[in-house]
């Protein structure tokens, strides 16, 4: 064989090679019917979630406008609170003063008759005895009421969606359906492709075909 025939000969080899490489390539990338079929179900499982995210949006959104209604009815009633803890303030105030010198008046008006009858020699009347008010049934009660509770110091509320916190309160559910709705993973890239037994066999058959060595 001439040099020429040699050149054209290898040439021409190349390019079946080529064009068998191109065509491995094509099979390499094209899809099997399973990941085909698992690409259409993650699009199928995102539809179906996004509607069922549209739903509880549209709840969520009647929810929220319930909250403002209830918000602006509690914030209207703020007043109202306040004013009753102040006059129920200063009503215990106003009780207490009063009952603390009333003991204090009477404690003052036996304090007299002990010096009247013992200056003028006359019998001490029968006085029922003063009892300290802090130290009264009802006194060390009426302490114990108040002492049991103050106003909040604080309004922290726990920021955990599902948090028991939140109790019945409906946004809680909406929540959690919400999280149980999260859209399915994307199908990952195919870097080793499932291919079935009829493109296996072929990719096999081509590779010992280029294996062979070719006859001078």
């Amino acid at each position: 064989m001439s040099a020429s025939n040699e050149v054209n000969a290898a040439v021409g080899e190349a390019s079946d090679l080529e064009a068998r490489a191109v065509a491995l390539r094509r099979i390499m990338g094209a899809k099997s019917e399973k990941e085909q079929a698992a690409e259409e179900l993650a699009a199928v499982e995102r539809q179906i979630a996004a509607r069922a995210v549209a739903a509880l949006t549209g709840q969520a959104k009647a929810r929220l406008l319930g909250i403002q209604r209830a918000d602006g009815s509690l914030a209207d009633q703020k007043e109202q609170d306040d004013d009753r803890v102040l006059k129920t303030a200063k009503a215990y105030v106003e009780a207490v003063l009063t009952s603390n010198a009333r003991a204090r008046k009477r404690k003052l008006l036996q304090h007299e008759a002990r010096l009247l009858a013992d200056a003028f020699a006359l019998p001490m009347p029968a006085l029922r005895d003063v009892e300290i008010p802090a130290r009264g049934e009802v006194g060390a009660e009426a302490v114990g009421i108040v002492s049991a509770v103050e106003l909040a110091a604080t309004l922290y509320v726990n920021p955990e969606p599902d948090h028991g916190e939140l109790g019945d309160l409906d946004g809680r559910e909406l929540l959690r359906q919400k999280a149980e709705l999260e859209p399915p993973p994307s199908v990952p890239g195919r870097e080793a492709p499932t291919l079935s037994q009829e493109q296996s066999e072929m990719l096999a058959g081509e590779a010992a075909r280029l294996q062979r060595p070719k006859l001078a």
